[in-house]
């Protein structure tokens, strides 16, 4: 079966499962100067002569892991998307694209076949081969943070140094989906293997095949890597892209303001308007990918009582939250899964605000007179504020809230434990509602997956496992619309809000790519034109 009825088969199943996420994208390039070609293999302008190629965008926190295996969160993967090949990718329209895999063939609905590109290198020189795509697949399936979405993968077979073979203990539809995920990525197995035998951790000097190389990394002030020449693809415009720690939002809004940074996600919303009133900046309006949401740890006693949950997800008024810590610059959202995710459910939302019903909830888990302590894990300033409105809220139905501030690694490996009570973190993904369950709702899925509230429900396993090897689409979306209520119901945590942002840029900032569907912009062929 050639490629064309390999593509119809297999985009014909991801087009029907991501029907309704996509976003219109305003573009951000330049006047056509020649063509060149982007890490995901598509045309772009060529950049003017008198341009600066090094990039510098600010998040929040650091980096955790360079292993794209051990990593769940945004910074860790924005890092490794610029230095890893996956094996396939998204556009922000919600194609599938071919990565490193340039060809596949489904053989039937536990069988696939996957053609591989020829001549990639990986950043030490080495050629990228089958093996390297095996140790790669099989060490997704066997790592505790991606075993949840890998784990149906039953055997990896190499054909020979470019075809590779792989099957499902059960049909597996969102299996494509997930090998184009953020963790998805190729590593070399020699490099690997000859760390971890040496007793080593792998990460520290990470060996991709992607568009940029690790070229420093300062732990909790900034990251950076540069052009990798050899890419397979071509090299990229970028020379560098740096990643600056910049914990508080306001901070990051003046180093956009005075030209230390070129870029900045999500314009702090008490910025906003200064930040569209200045002439020597440029944004873009988006619905971030990212819920909001206050994890509860629902084996956690006395949190392992539903009823008191319940008068948590009462207790909370969401749009006061918006109001007061975004500036109003952002939705309320009842589901745990992204307003644009396909089969979200709208009209959910069995707990609106209603301190009268959150007192009686109280009453039913035991606490007529309150007296609940609970306490709520955060690593942001922005995140603080929020928690600090709840503690207010909550204490209106006889809870006692307090804080624990953490930096974002430490407060990960805090909450990969048990001890842990409430947190608020944020969840992006809104094009694969497997990745959310399996990840975040499994009973099998660690706390180092995503389950970190360690939701447990037989109804919603089975559920999960269902759809997940259910292949028609059509079939598939009630069984998330009843997941979501499941879940919600539980409160298995308290879904907040999503913002309504600005991206803030240089307006000389050219052909940044800012995602819609992932919180992964692409820099690497991004340049600022030099006044």
């Amino acid at each position: 079966m050639k490629r064309l009825v390999a593509l119809a088969l297999s985009l014909a199943m991801m087009f029907a499962l991501l029907a309704g996420c996509a976003k219109e994208e305003t573009p951000t390039t330049a006047a056509p100067a020649g063509e060149t070609t982007t890490a995901a293999g598509e045309t772009t302008t060529a950049a003017p002569e008198n341009i600066r190629t090094d990039i510098i965008f600010a998040n929040t926190a650091d980096v955790s892991s360079l292993d794209p295996h051990d990593q769940t969160d945004v910074y860790s993967a924005a890092i490794c998307d610029m230095i890893y090949g996956k094996l396939f990718y998204f556009d922000n329209e919600t194609n599938l694209l071919p990565g490193l895999c340039k060809e596949w063939t489904i053989v039937s609905d536990t069988e696939y076949e996957l053609k591989l590109e020829e001549g990639v290198k990986f950043h030490n020189g080495d050629e990228m081969k089958a093996e390297d795509v095996k140790f790669s697949i099989e060490r997704m399936v066997e790592k505790p943070k991606t075993a949840a979405l890998y784990d149906k993968i039953d055997s990896v077979t190499v054909v020979d140094d470019y075809t590779i073979n792989f099957t499902t203990s059960e049909p597996m539809a969102p299996i494509l989906l997930n090998l184009a995920g953020p963790q998805a990525c190729i590593v070399n197995k020699k490099v690997v293997e000859e760390i971890e035998a040496a007793g080593g951790k792998y990460g520290e000097e990470p060996i991709g095949t992607g568009p940029m190389k690790l070229k420093e990394w300062a732990i909790n002030d900034h990251i950076t890597v540069e052009r990798f020449e050899d890419y397979y693809k071509g090299a990229v415009v970028a020379s560098t892209i740096t990643m600056r720690v910049i914990p508080e939002a306001a901070s990051q809004t003046i180093a956009l303001e005075t030209g230390e940074i070129d870029f900045i996600a999500s314009v702090a919303a008490i910025d906003t308007e200064r930040v569209l009133a200045n002439e020597d900046l440029k944004t873009e309006q988006m619905t971030g990918t990212s819920i909001s949401y206050l994890g509860i740890n629902n084996q956690h006693a006395p949190f392992d009582n539903k009823a008191l949950r319940q008068a948590i997800a009462y207790g909370i008024n969401k749009q006061d939250i918006i109001d007061i810590c975004y500036e109003g610059y952002a939705i309320p959202v009842n589901s745990v899964f992204q307003v644009m995710m396909p089969s979200h459910d709208p009209d959910l939302n069995p707990y609106p605000y209603n301190v009268e019903k959150a007192k009686a909830k109280m009453a039913e888990a035991g606490y007529p007179d309150g007296g609940v302590t609970f306490e709520i894990g955060v690593s942001s300033n922005t995140m603080d504020k929020v928690a600090t409105v709840i503690q207010s809220q909550l204490a209106e139905i006889g809870i006692e809230v307090t804080i624990r501030m953490q930096e974002f690694g430490a407060f990960l490996s805090y909450l990969n434990g048990t001890e842990h009570e409430g947190f608020l973190l944020g969840w992006s993904n809104c094009y694969n509602p497997d990745r959310t369950m399996s990840l975040m709702f499994h009973s099998e899925s660690e706390p180092a997956s995503g389950n970190r509230g360690y939701y447990s429900n037989p109804e919603a396993d089975k559920l999960i496992d269902a759809a997940k090897a259910e292949m028609d689409w059509e079939k598939r979306a009630p069984m998330y619309k009843e997941l979501q209520k499941i879940i919600t119901e539980d409160v298995a945590w308290v879904p907040l809000l999503q913002t309504q942002s600005y991206a803030g840029m240089n307006k000389n900032l050219m052909d940044a790519k800012v995602s819609r569907l992932t919180p992964f912009h692409d820099f690497t062929n991004a340049y600022v034109i030099e006044d």
